[in-house]
């Protein structure tokens, strides 16, 4: 849900913030918050409480809302700032609920996307962080849940859950970030949500995560970038600088769009899969794989280079490579790999070029490709059921 701070220009949201401040500094002399609950029993924070005496035990006055103690907490107003504060939220504490409630956290960076490629800059940068979940004394928090607002304009990352584990969040719209726009580490969760126009990835996290139905455009790195074990589930990356999705070793991207990016549409490490993803449009090649990796009916379209691009060990099966800028199917160096069931046509250079050796090739058909259907290379070995323009090769 985007509301109106989520539409309009810089200088309105800073006309809108002072006047909040402002508000709230008036009330120090005559309120005296304590602990206010909302109506389902959560723990309301709102810009009030935060500017004036804080919303809880174990909340100082002034940014930032510092949680402690396991519970549910709830916005119920908008929490902004004209000045360079710190964080806006901390969370030091495992069993943490913060719901934003359709509310937004907001500072004053503005993150502008231009070009093609796509180059995103913001400014101003800082360390802070809209809601930041800290190291604890004894060791990492966990269980730890954001969901339902918005993050605009911080001058560092919108939620860094980087120092805990087993952590959700859901339903949250973060933009114009300085640096990443959602964190998250191992035995995390980040689902249902958007991000967009951040400096740097528009989604970072590291090792065993589930992304799942997740957008992410105009960020200034890559639109994902996903650590060993992850799983990225149906999402979208468009417009980024870098990579798509960069993806570390025995990363799985499933039934996922990959368009314009500046890099490759996917950068896959070692033991990795894509299956039913497409990837159209990038400025390299629509997916770059690495050793013993697997991509599996997809189509890769439009791409300035290859369509799919392998290293060593490779799996490529069923897919459609058509109208890339290079080759179809390109097996580098010295790599082995399968290839079967692929349709390469319309491309501007091979459909198959096999650099390596012990590539095996079966039931592929390789038409209208502008230099050849396959070059046969290295010690390649065909099955002698492939259709090459209307022949069997």
């Amino acid at each position: 849900m985007l509301n109106y701070y989520e539409q309009k220009p810089c200088a309105t949201r800073i006309r809108a913030f002072t006047g909040v401040v402002i508000a709230a500094s008036m009330l120090v002399l005559t309120h005296q918050p304590g602990t206010v609950l909302a109506s389902n029993g959560s723990i309301e924070i709102h810009q009030s409480c935060a500017f004036v005496k804080g919303c809880f035990p174990g909340d100082a006055p002034g940014l930032p809302v510092t949680i402690t103690e396991p519970g549910h907490y709830k916005l119920t107003s908008l929490i902004g700032t004209t000045f360079d504060a710190p964080d806006l939220i901390t969370i030091d504490s495992s069993n943490v609920t913060v719901d934003l409630n359709g509310f937004s956290l907001v500072g004053l960076t503005d993150c502008a996307a231009a070009g093609s490629p796509n180059v995103t800059t913001c400014t101003p940068l800082g360390p802070d962080t809209a809601i930041r979940v800290l190291l604890g004394a004894g060791g990492r928090h966990r269980f730890v849940t954001v969901r339902n607002g918005i993050i605009e304009g911080v001058r560092g990352n919108g939620i860094d859950a980087s120092q805990a584990f087993s952590t959700i969040v859901e339903n949250v719209t973060v933009t114009s970030c300085g640096g990443e726009g959602i964190i998250a580490a191992r035995g995390s969760t980040v689902r249902r949500s958007r991000v967009a126009r951040c400096g740097g990835n528009g989604v970072r996290v590291f090792r065993d995560v589930l992304v799942e139905s997740v957008i992410s455009s105009k960020n200034g790195a890559s639109g994902f970038s996903a650590d060993d074990g992850s799983l990225l589930y149906e999402v979208k990356a468009v417009s980024n600088t870098l990579q798509g999705i960069v993806a570390g070793t025995a990363v799985s991207v499933l039934d996922s769009d990959v368009r314009f990016s500046g890099q490759n549409g996917i950068l896959l490490d070692s033991w990795g899969l894509a299956s039913r993803v497409t990837s159209y449009g990038n400025m390299q090649h629509g997916i770059e794989m690495r050793s013993n990796s697997s991509v599996r009916d997809s189509v890769f379209n439009g791409n300035t280079l290859d369509g799919i691009n392998c290293t060593f060990g490779c799996t490529i099966e069923g897919n459609l490579t058509e109208v890339n800028g290079d080759d179809g199917i390109h097996i580098v160096g010295n790599g082995a790999a399968n290839v079967i069931a692929n349709n390469a046509r319309g491309n501007l250079g091979l459909g198959l070029q096999t650099e390596g050796n012990a590539v095996y090739y079966s039931q592929n058909g390789l038409e209208n490709n502008t230099a050849a259907a396959t070059d046969g290379g290295g010690l390649s070995l065909s099955s002698g059921k492939n259709n090459c323009n209307g022949s069997l090769c």
